[in-house]
């Protein structure tokens, strides 16, 4: 991807975003003309004479669609859930609409990570049955396919490595956008 002569971002999150991860990233960077992105509501970055920046993404979904718009290809390094950022239904909509050519990857755990990972912090111990039950995302399944062809954009789910590799290959020479659901 990042040899063709394609525009190219590269969004960073998590570890991506301090030490090796972060001088990498600027080495490739420099070294393909791509340019690196960071999410709007981060907290820490690590910062010095000698290491690389990258702009912030922006928050509003129209405002980051518009700043996404002269890179025909994204790059995500690090990301975790939820990144939902390209997930959500207006996402989905703004996509078809726009015609943009943004392959969506839903690994659906039925998870809701984000929610888990803060109660821990809150040292309360193990939640009960009502708390654990708001954790979940699900009752009913989201089927991530059908709301993605609902908004205009053609989706697939896979079940193997293969199918995977083959639904991706798709989703970047296509022109549009596209969905993958890869239940876990």
């Amino acid at each position: 991807m990042l040899q063709s002569s394609l525009r190219t971002a590269i969004l960073m999150t998590g570890n991506a975003l301090f030490g090796k991860g972060l001088i990498t990233a600027g080495s490739i960077a420099s070294a393909t003309g791509a340019k690196l992105l960071v999410p709007y509501p981060l907290t820490r970055l690590q910062r010095g004479a000698e290491i690389p920046r990258g702009d912030r993404v922006q928050y509003v979904l129209e405002q980051g669609i518009e700043q996404f718009k002269e890179f025909p290809q994204l790059i995500l390094v690090g990301a975790q859930a939820p990144v939902a950022y390209f997930a959500l239904p207006q996402a989905l909509w703004t996509m078809a609409r726009e015609r943009l050519n943004i392959t969506t990857v839903v690994f659906a755990n039925r998870d809701y990570a984000v929610l888990k990972r803060e109660f821990s912090y809150l040292g309360a111990g193990s939640p009960g049955p009502r708390v654990a039950a708001m954790f979940e995302i699900g009752r009913p399944d989201l089927d991530w396919v059908e709301l993605a062809k609902e908004m205009g954009v053609p989706g697939i789910k896979v079940n193997s490595p293969d199918a995977f590799g083959e639904a991706l290959r798709a989703g970047m020479e296509g022109k549009g956008p596209s969905l993958i659901e890869v239940p876990l």
